[in-house]
């Protein structure tokens, strides 16, 4: 694995780009969130979206396709599944209103190669007291899109991101 770019999150924002980081050097890469922390009391799910290739603008189409095992230690366990989303849900755990950290790893098969993205992912968090959460996932885009780039972005639009860091990497 080769460290491509490594960043401190934005904070007072609902979401983070990376632009330029996917290329036809590497057909597979890893994404390392961690720290993620929210600024205020809203609690919220921390998402993937990609950036295109053409103008580093998020794909925001009903594209992302994914399988979503979510454990939750103080609720029933519980899998959910869309064939039309507009991104990847709790790629990266979430944020809480306590200041427990979350974050994940999203492995991004092929984003550059202007067909099919695969990715496969776990995110964990800390939601107060005893509410530990872990999410598994695979998703797919079945489309001819170049992608360049990543957002980490938030569910609730009135949600900002108080603070983590972001690592890419190319794997070999």
């Amino acid at each position: 694995m080769k460290l491509i770019k490594a960043e401190t999150l934005n904070t007072g924002v609902n979401f983070h780009d990376v632009p330029d980081v996917f290329s036809a050097d590497y057909k597979e890469y890893m994404i390392v969130v961690s720290g993620l922390v929210g600024n205020e009391s809203t609690a919220t799910g921390a998402n993937c979206r990609l950036l295109k290739a053409s103008d580093d603008s998020a794909e925001t189409g009903t594209v992302y396709e994914y399988g979503l095992y979510s454990l939750k230690a103080e609720t029933s366990n519980s899998v959910s599944r869309s064939q039309n989303a507009t991104r990847w849900f709790n790629t990266f755990g979430g944020v809480d209103d306590g200041a427990q950290a979350g974050g994940g790893v999203l492995n991004l098969f092929c984003p550059f190669d202007s067909h099919n993205t695969f990715a496969m992912w776990n995110g964990t968090n800390h939601a107060g007291g005893p509410n530990f959460r872990s999410y598994w996932g695979k998703g797919v885009i079945l489309n001819t899109t170049s992608y360049s780039g990543i957002r980490v972005d938030l569910n609730e639009t009135a949600a900002r991101i108080g603070g983590g860091v972001i690592s890419i990497y190319g794997v070999c």
